[in-house]
């Protein structure tokens, strides 16, 4: 789903932005998967909120309370890559996710 440019207030768009197998000398593979985060907002203060309780969330193996709260016994996801701007007047910051 992509928001709309008039879109109000705060709101964040997740999306799968890469998926594919990788193999080893043995010929064994294994999936990995890529999911980015948009966090938009107002503020830029909000947007790096925002940003901050994704990252919270979906990489879970840093965050001990996230991951007691969630039953994770080992990260879910981690942090590849991430970067900010400013577009149709809202702030942003994009945050991928190597899920594997």
């Amino acid at each position: 789903m992509i928001a709309r440019e008039d879109t109000p207030g705060d709101y964040i768009i997740v999306y799968r932005s890469a998926y594919g197998r990788e193999r080893d000398k043995s010929g064994d593979t294994h999936s990995e998967a890529y999911v980015t985060a948009l966090c938009f907002s107002d503020d830029y203060d909000r947007s790096i909120e925002l940003a901050k309780l994704v990252d919270a969330v979906l990489d879970g193996g840093r965050n001990d309370d996230v991951g007691k709260t969630m039953g994770w016994s080992e990260t879910r996801a981690t942090l590849d890559e991430s970067e900010e701007g400013h577009s149709d007047g809202k702030f942003f910051q994009s945050l991928t996710f190597e899920i594997s």
